[in-house]
């Protein structure tokens, strides 16, 4: 039977296409994206990891302590350095003790 409309026939497999191999990038499927631990990989010693996470005060909790103090709550700006949902996370390797990556709060 031949097909003679715009849309193939379901059933008719090409065997001799050919196969595409499908190669990923390791740094696009272990990107930092989390503030939690996460699997990714060192470049410093080439093994894919669980992070461990460390917060660190960066421009984003500088930026929150700045508004509420400048939105009267003067006695109360220091808060956001205490807190680690509004502070940096830096991923490092628990092998070689390097940085893998850094998710930011608020500022990218």
């Amino acid at each position: 039977m031949v097909n003679t409309g715009a849309m193939p026939d379901p059933h008719y497999r090409n065997i001799n296409a050919e196969m595409i191999p499908v190669v990923y990038d390791p740094a696009i499927l272990y990107k930092i994206s989390s503030r939690e631990p996460q699997l990714a990989h060192c470049q410093k010693c080439n093994k894919y990891v669980q992070t461990t996470v460390k917060y660190e005060i960066g421009t984003g909790t500088l930026i929150s302590s700045t508004c509420m103090a400048l939105f009267g709550a003067l006695a109360c700006a220091w808060i956001p350095c205490c807190i680690n949902d509004l502070k940096d996370a830096v991923h490092y390797c628990p092998v070689c003790k390097g940085m893998v990556g850094k998710k930011k709060f608020i500022v990218n």
